[in-house]
């Protein structure tokens, strides 16, 4: 009896997990990505330091093409500092829109933010899709 008492205990902590349950990440800093007035979701935004190519974090464009910046790992929520950001894109969804490589290259690049104090959303825009 002990032996079945044991084993149910240990397949018990096997299946649930032994550590801290996942819990959802809530973003930082929010922005959108838009082409023209056109929102572009399923697209990673990765945003880095003026100078770096250590990416800071990264978030994610929903349907209406928001996203909020999280840690790299995902574990937790990115609030940029004043200072210059670059930002990278690469497409996620089954369709690639056609999308200059320079989007995808941290030191080419044309998205790049000037954060203030102030701000309160990132507003990232590329040029309207043909």
């Amino acid at each position: 009896m002990r032996y079945i008492a044991f084993f149910l205990v240990c397949s018990h902590l096997f299946l649930s997990g032994c550590g801290a349950k996942p819990t959802h990440v809530v973003g930082g800093t929010a922005g959108s990505l838009t082409a023209g007035e056109l929102p572009i979701p399923d697209f990673e935004i990765k945003v880095y330091k003026t100078g770096s190519s250590v990416p800071l974090g990264f978030g994610t464009s929903g349907k209406d093409g928001t996203f909020r910046l999280v840690d790299p790992k995902g574990e937790g929520s990115l609030w940029l500092a004043p200072g210059e950001y670059v930002f990278t894109l690469e497409s996620l969804g089954p369709v690639r829109p056609p999308l200059s490589p320079a989007y995808m290259n941290v030191t080419k690049t044309p998205l790049k933010v000037n954060w203030k104090e102030a701000d309160q959303s990132l507003e990232l825009k590329i040029p309207a899709f043909k």
